[in-house]
């Protein structure tokens, strides 16, 4: 993963259905089981190095109603990381 990478920031609900964005990036991404088309609510170009911190910002067009939700980070290689929330 390390060198320039285009990173994509992909927030869903609990059902897996991409939180709604005005301008969503469609790309499909390489994995280990396939390719796989993702719709990310941002985009992000970074020079990626051993054990780097990387930050991404995104302010949501609307409130995130109740619920569980996943934030993944892509790269052009594959998924990056991962974590899930729940709103109260």
């Amino acid at each position: 993963y390390q060198g320039n990478q285009q990173l994509y920031l992909v927030i869903s609900d609990e059902r897996g259905l991409p939180v709604a964005c005005k301008n969503p990036t469609r790309v499909t991404i390489r994995t280990e089981k396939g390719l796989v088309e993702i719709i990310a609510q941002g985009t992000q170009t970074q020079n990626i190095i051993d054990n780097q911190h990387i930050d991404m910002n995104y302010k949501l067009e609307d409130r995130l109603k109740k619920g569980n939700y996943v934030v993944a980070v892509y790269a052009e290689k594959g998924l990056i990381g991962a974590a899930g929330f729940r709103l109260n």
